[in-house]
């Protein structure tokens, strides 16, 4: 059996030593015009990059739940006076987006992924399956904000200016 090895080895060296190495092939050269629009398309690449960058330093994106409204933040601690008035106005806005956030909404989507066996692919079927056949009435946000769908994470989110 070892015999067999070595006459192998043997042989495999001994094609390598007869026939030789084939020299690498040299790349084909690329013409001046190729090169120029190579070159543009890389920089159009390079400007959209940085508008996609510009865009999202706009906007900074957060989980919808309760307290993300601001409705009832009114910055008065129980121990203040005002806090007679002010927490339970509070307490009512934070039991309405805890009803929504908390309750509603993650019961209509194990609902719908135990029917259809996934979750919602898009925002668009997000808010028409979800939301809207549903009848979810979601809390009013700021002037600028808007509610977006995360597909990844299948998580209602709040895009909201910096």
């Amino acid at each position: 059996m070892r015999r067999t090895y070595v006459f192998g080895a043997f042989a495999c060296l001994s094609t390598l030593l007869v026939f030789g190495c084939e020299q690498p092939v040299e790349p084909p050269t690329v013409s001046e015009e190729v090169k120029v629009q190579i070159e543009a398309e890389e920089a159009k690449a390079a400007e959209e990059k940085a508008a996609r960058d510009a865009a999202e330093e706009e906007y900074a994106m957060k989980v919808a739940g309760v307290g993300a409204t601001g409705k009832g933040d009114y910055g008065v601690t129980s121990e203040e006076a005002a806090s007679i008035i002010t927490v339970p106005i509070s307490t009512y806005f934070q039991a309405q987006e805890r009803a929504v956030f908390d309750m509603q909404i993650p019961h209509t989507m194990n609902l719908f992924q135990a029917t259809e066996g996934r979750y919602p692919n898009s925002e668009d079927e997000f808010f028409q399956r979800i939301i809207k056949e549903n009848q979810i009435q979601l809390p009013k946000l700021p002037e600028g904000d808007s509610y977006v769908y995360d597909v990844p994470s299948h998580t209602l989110m709040i895009k909201t200016k910096k």
